[in-house]
């Protein structure tokens, strides 16, 4: 029988438009409407125990619902939630984070708060909270950038994919000479921290563009320092 909330949950679209409800990114109006339609038709057919009981006409009505916002990404719409929503999120994002930068001053490159962060003034110190609360945000625009990747259908010649450095930080080659092996674990990183506002702060220190590539846009930044690739699919 069709199960319509595992087929969002597995399609990743539950998680993609729970981190747009959170405010973390937006998302096309089509994609939201047909979302919310198909929650309006669910909770139309909940019990009082918050449980869902679809008969077989009502399966057929909700399926071709869910399956058109399930769809959405892999019709097209993968990139342009990448180019049009995340991408804009991810750069304001970082603005914050380099505005956030500059007010916690020194400040900025610690790893855990202190008391004489306590001390400081209102903007300071909340500037620090920020920088020291960026896992979320942060990560649900990742999340949200792999599961758009994943429905998108589309491959990159980067062997490594959405797991690669350079899916994250377009520059990671002209940055850090060792990357190959620092993303194996066997050479650390050149930032001295795990927390994510101190590898952000070094990456950002030292020119790093940090970006949720389309499949394309990854191809072209792996094919920038690997060329040979291009003359191994021309020969093929």
């Amino acid at each position: 029988m069709y199960d319509v909330v595992q087929d969002l949950n597995d399609s990743g679209t539950t998680a993609l438009l729970g981190n747009a409800r959170f405010g973390y990114h937006t998302l096309p109006d089509a994609m939201l409407d047909d979302y919310a339609a198909v929650e309006q038709y669910l909770e139309a057919h909940r019990d009082g125990r918050s449980q869902v009981h679809l008969n077989a006409k009502q399966q057929r009505e909700i399926e071709p619902m869910a399956s058109k916002v399930i769809g959405f990404l892999a019709w097209g719409g993968a990139n342009q939630v990448i180019t049009q929503h995340l991408q804009p999120a991810l750069a304001e994002l970082l603005d914050q984070v380099r505005a956030d930068r500059q007010t916690a001053a020194k400040y900025a490159m610690q790893e855990t708060p202190s008391i004489d962060m306590l001390e400081q003034p209102d903007d300071v110190r909340a500037a620090i909270v920020r920088l020291h609360s960026l896992v979320p945000r942060y990560g649900a625009l990742r999340t949200s950038w792999e599961i758009c990747r994943r429905r998108s259908m589309q491959e990159t010649s980067d062997p490594l994919g959405t797991l690669s450095p350079l899916a994250e930080v377009a520059n990671i080659v002209d940055l850090h000479a060792d990357w190959r092996k620092s993303h194996a674990g066997q050479a650390p990183w050149p930032w001295h921290s795990h927390n994510l506002h101190i590898k952000l702060g070094w990456l950002l220190d030292n020119g790093g563009k940090i970006w949720l590539p389309t499949a394309d846009q990854q191809t072209e930044a792996y094919h920038r320092y690997h060329p040979q690739a291009i003359t191994r699919a021309r020969v093929a």
